[in-house]
């Protein structure tokens, strides 16, 4: 995290570990280690890893990254991304 603060240079950067093909227990231990950003790229992936890993993270923050694929855009998504 200092790190990423460091080569920010005063600017507003957020990291986010990308989830995909991660387990919903991986996702746990890296919140655990001080990760509360992470990013899926496929929305319904994204909707039911969320789900999976529970609403008890109070600081989790769920980011799509990429592009919405418009057939699969209707299901909406979960809050608390950017």
């Amino acid at each position: 995290r200092d790190r990423v603060e460091a080569a920010a240079c005063g600017r507003n950067v957020r990291l986010v570990a990308v989830s995909k093909k991660q387990s919903p227990a991986a996702v746990r231990a890296a919140y655990q280690q001080g990760v509360w950003d992470f990013g899926e790229n496929y929305a319904n992936e994204l909707v039911s890893k969320a789900a999976e890993v529970g609403d008890d993270l109070d600081q989790i923050r769920w980011h799509f990254i990429g592009r919405v694929q418009s057939r699969r855009a209707g299901g909406g998504l979960v809050g608390g991304g950017a």
